[in-house]
């Protein structure tokens, strides 16, 4: 398995930052039983550092893929004691895969920033046994506003304040315990 890389950060330089209030406490978060009207505020796509590989069955051939996880903020109101509240919540979305364009000997080609050169991403199958929260997610915008057939359109849709349904699923993963995501089942 590919070894992640980091940089550690140095706390000295963080100044005010280290300032700010905790706000990630373990059940802040509501386990929202049904269908809830929330706002999709905003996204960010982030990009590991590790590159991963998958053996084609078809050709024996290994292809280099970099894991993008899409990150949304939804803001929703929840009834909590007879009272309501609003709630912030920032939920992952991971599946995509963004396949490098390689040289003769296989290794990604670089930009001059020295960041990858894309060739292509994938999705996976929202239909199949493990369809991944992007590719659910994907599916159900392009349910909702069948324009969207690039990535570029989906991107764009997301960008733009959007009413939507969620509901709570438990996940887990990479051996960091059960945790509850907000996840959009509909765009309204």
């Amino acid at each position: 398995m590919p070894e992640n890389k980091s940089v550690a950060l140095d706390l000295s330089a963080l100044g005010d930052t280290l300032e700010q209030q905790i706000s990630a406490v373990p059940g802040e978060k509501p386990f929202l039983e049904n269908l809830t009207k929330a706002t999709l505020k905003e996204f960010a796509l982030n990009r590991q550092l590790d590159i991963r590989e998958n053996r084609e069955k078809e050709n024996n051939v290994v292809k280099k893929y970099y894991a993008i996880t899409l990150r949304l903020k939804v803001e929703y109101e929840h009834e909590v004691d007879g009272e309501k509240q609003t709630y912030v919540s920032y939920d992952n979305y991971g599946g995509l895969r963004a396949y490098p364009k390689v040289d003769e000997n296989n290794e990604p080609v670089l930009d001059a920033n020295g960041n990858p050169v894309i060739e292509r991403f994938w999705a996976g199958n929202p239909d199949g046994n493990f369809a991944s929260y992007f590719s659910l997610l994907l599916k159900t915008a392009q349910d909702y506003d069948s324009t969207i057939r690039t990535y570029q359109d989906f991107f764009k849709f997301l960008g733009e304040e959007r009413q939507c349904l969620i509901k709570s699923e438990k996940t887990s993963f990479g051996g960091r315990g059960e945790t509850i995501k907000q996840v959009i089942k509909e765009f309204i």
